[in-house]
């Protein structure tokens, strides 16, 4: 699964936005609408996930966050948060829209194929292609100490589906929930490689060999490595010498890696990656040895220039 195309609006240091993306896809611009747009693609992804909300509101700043709903996301609420006005634009009333469309991959256009023996309306969404187009709204409360999650929009091919009442389909919302994990923004915390490491399933462990393969090869160069409980770790002659201990640039190859292999996502968003790891990252779009399907690289000369 891709994003082919997003929409936002009513964000601080970016009032109105739209464009397609590429499987690789570079934007460069002032920092304040980098990461609004970052922002923005968390909020899309938030409305189905909410461990991707709870973290999009620490990251405004907001102490405490209560994530209310039962299955997809209805808002939240907060004890404070210093300097959460500057998420809004100030023409914005208080309200941030994000529209995504999404090019859904195999197994999740089978799902919908399937569902379309109950749902006569799949057929006609389905000869379109496996294309979703959803839009969510983010209203906040006049004293920013809360937020409600509005569904505005859900376009399955050419075919509208009501988001409310009695017409909703039954199947939207446990679709909508598959899509959890499915983005990831930023580097990896050391410890998940601890996580791979004890886990009993046979593609985390693939998953983990492949990524200490990444480590041992160009840009990260780090030799033979293993993976500690708090991050990998490489041996120097009878030493095990973790990733921290390494410098800057060993612990920038451990999460960039860990996110690439290790985070079980298909979509990765990173601000301002090293240079030496710019074109690394964007070959895992399509690489065979990688998961991605799609890498979101910020701060990066050669594509979009938000202005």
């Amino acid at each position: 699964m891709y994003i082919e195309r997003i929409e936002v609006s009513g964000f601080g240091g970016l009032r109105k936005f739209d464009a397609a993306l590429e499987r690789t896809a570079r934007f460069d611009g002032p920092p304040r609408a980098l990461v609004a747009l970052q922002d923005a693609v968390q909020l899309a992804f938030a409305a189905w996930d909410p461990d991707s909300l709870r973290a999009l509101l620490h990251r405004w700043g907001c102490v405490n966050p209560v994530v209310a709903g039962e299955g997809l996301p209805e808002g939240a609420q907060w004890d404070s948060a210093p300097g959460l006005g500057a998420v809004l634009d100030r023409g914005a009333d208080g309200l941030l829209v994000v529209g995504v469309t999404l090019s859904l991959d195999p197994p999740q256009y089978g799902k919908l194929r399937r569902l379309a023996a109950r749902d006569g309306r799949l057929i006609d969404a389905l000869a379109e292609g496996a294309r979703l187009s959803v839009r969510v709204g983010a209203r906040f409360s006049p004293a920013l100490d809360a937020v409600a999650l509005d569904p505005l929009g859900f376009v399955l091919g050419a075919e509208a589906f009501p988001i409310a009442g009695a017409e909703r389909p039954k199947w939207m919302t446990p679709f909508l929930l598959g899509l959890r994990g499915r983005l990831w923004r930023g580097p990896l915390p050391a410890a998940t490689w601890g996580e791979r490491a004890r886990s009993y399933r046979a593609s985390d462990h693939r998953s983990l060999r492949r990524a200490l393969d990444a480590l041992a090869a160009p840009p990260a160069s780090l030799g033979e490595a293993v993976a500690l409980p708090d991050g990998p770790a490489v041996y120097e002659e009878d030493d095990l010498v973790p990733a921290r201990h390494l410098g800057r640039a060993a612990v920038d190859a451990a999460g960039l890696v860990g996110a690439v292999h290790l985070s079980e996502a298909e979509i990765l968003m990173v601000d301002g990656p090293p240079p030496a790891w710019v074109e690394w990252l964007a070959e895992q779009a399509e690489a065979d040895a990688s998961p991605l399907e799609q890498v979101i690289l910020m701060g990066v000369p050669g594509g979009h220039t938000l202005g």
